[in-house]
């Protein structure tokens, strides 16, 4: 059966770069919020000769992304997802942030790795300002799994306690300290569908590159990799 790696984020920059790259081997499923840069994205994809359909999400919608995750097995087995889709702190309000980047990756999360079958990898792309935001909110962090916007109201009022101007960078921050660190409630979701999954991190020799998404989907047991950064450009 064909093998399906699903991206988010994908109309440009690090989402279409791991399009080009998976694409060689597994029919792509593109995302974006835009459906503009989308349908172009896809195009140029299937004139590099890849099998590639495009599906208009917002992450931050939880039915939008239980639609993609519905649509996915229907093009083959799931065995990739590449969570790219973010906002910069210059990309929208500290609100819609912390949607979009922390809600966002807990719906993501939630829809997929209820695919999750021997051999599927979830990539989380984050940022190393993920390590800036000082002490982590874990309460908040953990109610993830229950309740993602009430997280996203947390995470909010510790923003408006500061001037306007810093609170989406602070957003910012806060979401990416989630994608790290705030995946220890959704292991604990997810463990009771499938039991074998482990969550971990590229180590150094590895990198955190899309071209290590070979190597993350090599794995016997369903994974969800959290990556800090990607630092190798395709060319």
């Amino acid at each position: 059966m064909t093998e399906v790696a699903v991206i988010t984020g994908g109309a440009g920059g690090m989402g279409l770069a791991t399009a080009q790259i998976l694409g060689g081997d597994h029919t792509i499923l593109l995302s974006d919020v835009k459906e503009g840069p989308l349908d172009r994205a896809v195009e140029d994809l299937r004139v590099l000769g890849i099998d590639c359909h495009g599906a208009v999400c917002d992450v931050a919608d939880r039915e939008s992304v239980r639609k993609l995750a519905e649509r996915a097995p229907g093009l083959g087995r799931v065995t990739s997802v590449v969570h790219t889709a973010g906002l910069s702190p210059r990309m929208g309000s500290a609100r819609r942030i912390l949607d979009v980047n922390a809600v966002g990756t807990a719906y993501v999360v939630d829809a997929f790795m209820a695919l999750a079958k021997e051999g599927f990898a979830l990539v989380n792309v984050a940022s190393s300002a993920g390590h800036m935001s000082g002490p982590k909110p874990k309460r908040a962090f953990a109610l993830a799994e229950s309740d993602p916007d009430h997280m996203a109201r947390r995470l909010h009022s510790i923003c408006r306690a500061l001037p306007g101007k810093h609170r989406p960078d602070v957003a910012y921050m806060l979401s990416k300290s989630f994608v790290l660190e705030g995946h220890e409630s959704c292991r604990s979701h997810r463990v009771r569908s499938t039991p074998r999954w482990a969550v971990s991190r590229p180590t150094a020799d590895r990198g955190n590159s899309p071209l290590d998404l070979r190597w993350a989907g090599s794995t016997r047991s369903p994974r969800c990799w959290h990556s800090a950064q990607a630092t190798h450009p395709v060319t």
